[in-house]
C-alpha cells in the first residue's frame, strides 16, 4: 500500500465515522421532536400562559419561571439520554 492509498483509506474512514455522527445526531433529533410534541399534545406552555417566545424583556423572567416549573427536568434528561442512546451515541 503506498502513502497516497494510506491517505485514501484514513479519509474513507474519517468520512464513515462522521456519516456515523450524522446519521445518530438526525436520530436525536427525530427522537426530541417527536417526545416533545408528544408530550404537548395538550397544548403548549406559551400557548396556555397566552404569551409567544418573543417576550419582552419586562415579562421574560416570569413567564420562563412559570413555564420551566411544569417542567420535570430530570425526567425530561431521562428522555433525551435514552433518545441518544437509541440513535447509537455512546
Amino acid at each position: 500500500m503506498t502513502n497516497g492509498d494510506s491517505e485514501t483509506v484514513v479519509i474513507y474512514v474519517d468520512l464513515v465515522k462522521a456519516k456515523q455522527v450524522v446519521h445518530a445526531g438526525a436520530s436525536v433529533a427525530r427522537c426530541v421532536k417527536n417526545c416533545f410534541i408528544e408530550k404537548n399534545k395538550d397544548g403548549y406552555c406559551f400557548d396556555k400562559k397566552g404569551c409567544e417566545p418573543n417576550i419582552a424583556d419586562r415579562n421574560a423572567k416570569l413567564a420562563i419561571r412559570q413555564c420551566s416549573r411544569q417542567v420535570n427536568w430530570k425526567k425530561e434528561i431521562g428522555d433525551l439520554c435514552t433518545c441518544s442512546s437509541q440513535a447509537g451515541v455512546q
